[in-house]
C-alpha cells in the first residue's frame, strides 16, 4: 500500500506541532535542571573562582564582570612635596588634585613655591 505524500502545508503544520510539544516538554526539563543548578550551587558556589563565577553568569545570560585589576604596586620611594604638619603629596594631577591640607597651604601661602621633601630625590 502506497502512503499518500504530503504537501508542504501539511508537512509545517506537523513542524509545528512538534516544535510545541518538544517547546513544553524543554520547559519541564528547564523546570528541574534550575532547582539542580540552585542546589549545586547552594552546595559548592564557596568553591567557584572568580573566572568560573564569570562564565557561569554568562552561561545564565547575566552580564559578567570584568576580572578585578590587581592594585598599583604603593612605592616606598617619599613624595615630592611636605608640609610642615608632616603631610606628603606627590604632585601628580596639579593643584586641582591636590590634597585638602595642600590647599589650605596654598592658600595661606600664595606666592610660596610647594615645600619640598628633603627625603625626595627624583
Amino acid at each position: 500500500m502506497a502512503q499518500k505524500e504530503l504537501t508542504r502545508d501539511e508537512i509545517l503544520a506537523q513542524k509545528t506541532a512538534l516544535d510545541d510539544q518538544l517547546r513544553e516538554l524543554n520547559k519541564k526539563e528547564a523546570s528541574k535542571a534550575f532547582e539542580d543548578a540552585i542546589q549545586i550551587g547552594r552546595n559548592h558556589a564557596e568553591f567557584f573562582t572568580a573566572q568560573q563565577k564569570r562564565e557561569l553568569a554568562e552561561a545564565f545570560g547575566l552580564k559578567a564582570t570584568k576580572a578585578p585589576r590587581k592594585p598599583k604596586a604603593v612605592s616606598d620611594k617619599p613624595k615630592k612635596y611636605r608640609l610642615p604638619t608632616g603631610e606628603e603629596w606627590g604632585g601628580q594631577g596639579g593643584e586641582k588634585m591636590a590634597p585638602t591640607a595642600f590647599k589650605e597651604w596654598r592658600e595661606k601661602n600664595p606666592e610660596a613655591d610647594w615645600p619640598k621633601n628633603p627625603e625626595y630625590s627624583a
